[in-house]
């Protein structure tokens, strides 16, 4: 046995659906993860980098979700502006905008260095590395198990459970959201840090 093997029998157990085959299970997987995906913003899930910009330009990694904060490497944090105030702006300097997953500064840093940090996807739980489970698993068990169930008893048409365990899944969500914020400014470091350089 392995831990996915694990996972979605457990998963099984609880929807009492023992015929689900793996693949089918896979699916409920890649929706729990698709879904939570969207709603949890956790200290877990925070990666800090370092890069330099390319013509005031810097593109996101694919596993980008929403941006924490972007600063130069040795200064202050910049603030957020529409686009379209942005650039009818006199002045940008301290500024920065987003334009899908590129960021964009003013001129006078061009070329600078900076640090950014933002809440990374999740990475998928996979039968090809059993015993390797993402960081939903680690710290998040509950949720992500019951986001799993709330696939399967949607796809059985099992309205009313499914519904019921998606507005749970959806508190916990919420209070993991928030914990993650009071965590953050108690002094409690991020997670994830890498220095490594992009591109």
């Amino acid at each position: 046995m392995t831990i996915y093997s694990d996972f979605l029998d457990a998963s099984r157990k609880w929807v009492a659906r023992k015929d689900h085959s793996d693949e089918l299970m896979a699916t409920f997987l890649r929706s729990a993860e698709a879904y939570l995906d969207r709603e949890m913003r956790v200290k877990e899930s925070i990666v800090i980098i370092e890069d330099v910009f390319a013509a005031s330009k810097f593109t996101l990694l694919a596993d980008y979700n929403e941006l924490v904060y972007i600063k130069p490497v040795d200064g202050k944090p910049l603030h957020w502006e529409p686009y379209d105030n942005f650039f009818s702006m006199d002045s940008t300097v301290g500024k920065y905008t987003m334009i899908g997953n590129t960021v964009i500064v003013d001129s006078d840093m061009a070329t600078s260095d900076f640090e950014a940090a933002y809440y990374g996807k999740i990475t998928p739980f996979l039968v090809s590395a059993p015993n390797t489970p993402n960081w939903l698993y680690t710290y998040y068990y509950d949720i992500y198990l019951q986001a799993v169930n709330s696939a399967a008893l949607f796809y059985g048409q099992e309205w009313e459970r499914a519904g019921a365990l998606e507005e749970r899944v959806l508190g916990w969500v919420a209070k993991a959201n928030g914990n993650s914020k009071t965590a953050q400014t108690s002094g409690s470091p991020l997670v994830r840090r890498t220095n490594r350089r992009i591109g």
